[in-house]
C-alpha cells in the first residue's frame, strides 16, 4: 500500500499512451487476481448467467477505445479463446465457460461491474461494512474509460480497498 501512494506522488502527470495502457493492464491484472481472492469470480461463475457485466457481444471492445482491442483479443488467443462460430446476442464474445478469456486488458465496465443481486449481496454478507468502500471504489471503476486521468487512482483505491477487506478477513 504504501509503494502505491508513493507511486502516486511520483507520478507525472502527464504519461504516454503506451505507459498509460502499460499501467492499466497491470492495474487491472492486480484488482483481476484480488477479485478471485475475495471471491466475486466464483459468484460471477456459479451463479450468473452473463448479464450486465457481458451481455453483449462486443461487450468487451464496446467499452474500450479501438486501439486498444488488439491487446484484448491478444490476451484471450494466448489463455486459449477462439471466435466464437456465430455471433451471440446475450453473451460477451470473450466469455467462456470458466469466465472471461481476459484478465489485464477488461474494460473498467467489464472489471467494474458488481451486479447489486449477486455480487454485492455476497461481499456484504462475507466481509460486512469492510467491503462498502471497495464496492465505491469499483463503482469509479465501473464509471470510469480508459484513457481518462483519474482511472488509474480509481484502480489504485480499489485495490488498496480490497486488500484492506483480506487484511481484515485474516
Amino acid at each position: 500500500m504504501i509503494k502505491i501512494l508513493l507511486e502516486r506522488l511520483i507520478r507525472p502527470k502527464k504519461i504516454s499512451q503506451s505507459d498509460y495502457f502499460d499501467r492499466y493492464q497491470e492495474l487491472v491484472g492486480v484488482l483481476d487476481n484480488l477479485q478471485g481472492q475475495l471471491g466475486i469470480k466464483e459468484v460471477c461463475g456459479t451463479q450468473c448467467h452473463s448479464s450486465g457485466c457481458c451481455g453483449r457481444s462486443d461487450t468487451y471492445s464496446f467499452y474500450a477505445p479501438w486501439n486498444f482491442v488488439p491487446r484484448q483479443l491478444a490476451e484471450a488467443e494466448e489463455n486459449g479463446w477462439s471466435p466464437p462460430q456465430e455471433k451471440r446476442r446475450t453473451t460477451c464474445d470473450l466469455h467462456r465457460e470458466n469466465g472471461c478469456s481476459i484478465s489485464s486488458t477488461k474494460s473498467p465496465y467489464c472489471l467494474g461491474y458488481l451486479c447489486k443481486d449477486k455480487v454485492e449481496s455476497y461481499l456484504m454478507r462475507e466481509y460486512g461494512t469492510h467491503a462498502i468502500q471497495f464496492i465505491n471504489d469499483m463503482g469509479s471503476v465501473f464509471s470510469s474509460n480508459i484513457g481518462e486521468p483519474g482511472l488509474l487512482d480509481f484502480l489504485e483505491a480499489a485495490i488498496e480497498s480490497g486488500e484492506r477487506i483480506l487484511e481484515n478477513r485474516k
